[in-house]
């Protein structure tokens, strides 16, 4: 028997060829077109894929780069905003102080001519006090009555130019 499986007959070689040839027809047709066509499918879909993808990541460099710039900008915009706040408070602090030191000088100002006022007014208080305290104390030690008013004022303003005359060096202003 193992002879039978190790000799092949002609008969038999011819059927296995026929066999062969039809299955190879029959499978090319029904099996292996679908199968071939499956498979192209598959690469067209996969290249397309990678396509979209290739696709996706230049629109995603594009929009990082965009984003980027976006950003920058934004950035410089708000340096551009602080130094402009900056350079008006300081505008404003340096006016306010001019205001503030020219209010002072003013109110300085005022101040001083207030106490000179003060003191041709407390000057002139103190002149009519001592003209009449040094009527009376020349009445009294005159003797007499200094009753015309000319008179009178003669006398006072002789005696408050000597009393100013003698006074006069030892004040300091």
């Amino acid at each position: 028997m193992l002879h039978l499986i190790l000799t092949p007959h002609i008969g038999l070689i011819f059927w296995q060829t026929i066999i062969i040839l039809v299955a190879y027809f029959l499978l090319r047709r029904f099996a292996w077109a679908p199968m071939l066509a499956f498979i192209e499918a598959q690469e067209a879909a996969q290249e397309e894929a990678a396509t979209q993808t290739q696709q996706a990541e230049k629109k995603l460099k594009e929009a990082e780069m965009k984003s980027q710039r976006t950003l920058t900008q934004a950035r410089a915009k708000r340096e551009r905003l602080l130094s402009k706040a900056i350079a008006t408070k300081q505008a404003l602090l340096a006016e306010a102080q001019i205001e503030a030191e020219t209010m002072r000088t003013k109110m300085v100002e005022k101040a001083h001519q207030e106490i000179a006022q003060e003191q041709k007014s407390a000057l002139v208080a103190f002149k009519g006090a001592a003209s009449t305290l040094v009527v009376h104390t020349a009445q009294k030690l005159i003797g007499q009555e200094l009753q015309k008013k000319h008179v009178q004022q003669k006398v006072l303003a002789h005696m408050i130019d000597e009393a100013f005359q003698e006074t006069a060096p030892q004040r300091t202003p």
